[in-house]
C-alpha cells in the first residue's frame, strides 16, 4: 500500500490493487470492505476503525493523521517501516532461540531413549532418572498449556507479561523489546505531530505488553497535566538512567522525535544481542545438564557391571 499511495496512485484504485493481490482472504475481504467504504465516501480511517481485532490503534490513528494533513503516503511508509523492523526483529531473536529449544528436545529424545536401553538391556533400574524426565516433560509441557490458556484473557495476559518483564534473565530481553517497540512507535506519532499524550498512550499499546501498558499510560495523564515526558517516564519506574537522559535532553533541545529513533535502534541492536547471548547461555546450560545426566549413567552402569559381581565375590 505505501508503495502504491507513495507513487501517486489514488486511494480507491490502491485499495482495489490490494484487494486482488491479497493472499490471505480474511486480510482480503477486509480490504474489500474498506474500498466499499471509500467508494461511498467515508473517511479512510474510520473504514479502517469498523475492522476491529484486524488493525492496531497505532495504525488507525497514524492512518487518520495522514488523511488529515494530506500525507497518506509518507503515513502509510512510516507503518510498513515499522512492522517490517517488528517482523525483522522477531525473526531474528526466534532464529537465534529456536536452537537451543531443539537442543532441548533432542536431548530429551536422547536421554529418554538411554534411560529405556539400559533398564531393558542391563536390567538397570534407574528410578531417579525416569523420574527427573518425567518431570522436566511435564514441567515444560504445563508451562506450555497455562502460558497459552492464560494469554487467552485479559487478566491471564497481565499476569503472564508481568512474568517474563520481571523473570530473572529473560526478563531483561523482555524489557529490551517492550521499551525498543514502545520508542520506534513514539517516535512515528511525534513525527506526525500527534499530541504526546495521546501519542503515549498508543505507543504503549502498540508494544502488545499489558503489564507494561499498565505502568506506562498513567504517564500519558501526566503529560497531559503538564508534566514533562522526562519526569512522567521516570514515575514509572520501569526506564533506565540512559534512556531518560536522552528523553531529557531530547525534551530540552527540541530533537525529541531523533532522539527517540536512536533510542529505538539501540534498544532493538541490545535486545537482539541479549537474544544471542541468552540462547548461548541456554545452549551450554543445556550441554551441561546432558554431560550430567551421562556421568550418572556411567556411573550406574559401572555400579552394575563391575561394583556388583565385585561385591557378590567378596
Amino acid at each position: 500500500m505505501a508503495t502504491l499511495l507513495e507513487a501517486g496512485v489514488p486511494v480507491k484504485r490502491a485499495f482495489a490493487t490490494l484487494e486482488g493481490t491479497t493472499k490471505s482472504a480474511r486480510l482480503r475481504a477486509a480490504v474489500g470492505r474498506i474500498r466499499n467504504q471509500v467508494e461511498a465516501g467515508n473517511h479512510l480511517a474510520e473504514a479502517f476503525e469498523l475492522e476491529k481485532g484486524l488493525f492496531p490503534p497505532l495504525v488507525t490513528k497514524m492512518v487518520d493523521v495522514g488523511e488529515r494533513t494530506g500525507s497518506l503516503g509518507a503515513m502509510a511508509q512510516d507503518l510498513s517501516e515499522y512492522y517490517e523492523w517488528r517482523s525483522r526483529l522477531f525473526r531474528r531473536t526466534i532464529t537465534a532461540l529456536i536452537w537451543p529449544g531443539i537442543m532441548f528436545v533432542a536431548a530429551l529424545v536422547v536421554l529418554g531413549f538411554l534411560v529405556y536401553v539400559f533398564e531393558e538391556l542391563l536390567g538397570m533400574e534407574l528410578t531417579w532418572a525416569k523420574r527427573l524426565l518425567k518431570l522436566v516433560v511435564g514441567g515444560t509441557l504445563s508451562l506450555i498449556v497455562v502460558g497459552f490458556l492464560a494469554r487467552r484473557f485479559l487478566v491471564g495476559r497481565k499476569v503472564t507479561d508481568l512474568v517474563l518483564i520481571e523473570f530473572p534473565g529473560l526478563g531483561k530481553l523482555v524489557r529490551k523489546f517492550v521499551v525498543a517497540r514502545f520508542t520506534w512507535a513514539l517516535h512515528l506519532m511525534t513525527r506526525a505531530a500527534v499530541s504526546l499524550p495521546e501519542a503515549i498512550s498508543r505507543s504503549a499499546e502498540a508494544t502488545n505488553n499489558r503489564a507494561f501498558c499498565d505502568r506506562v499510560l498513567p504517564a500519558a495523564d501526566e503529560v497531559a497535566q503538564g508534566t514533562t515526558l522526562t519526569e512522567s517516564l521516570a514515575a514509572t519506574d520501569f526506564f533506565d538512567l540512559q534512556f531518560l537522559n536522552i528523553i531529557e535532553v531530547g525534551e530540552g533541545s527540541g530533537s525529541l522525535e531523533e532522539n527517540l529513533s536512536r533510542l529505538s535502534q539501540s534498544y532493538s541492536e541490545d535486545a537482539q544481542f541479549a537474544a544471542e547471548l541468552l540462547a548461548k547461555i541456554l545452549g551450554w546450560a543445556i550441554y551441561g545438564a546432558v554431560a550430567c545426566f551421562l556421568i550418572y549413567l556411567i556411573f550406574m552402569v559401572f555400579k552394575k557391571v563391575y561394583l556388583g559381581p565385585l561385591q557378590g565375590v567378596l
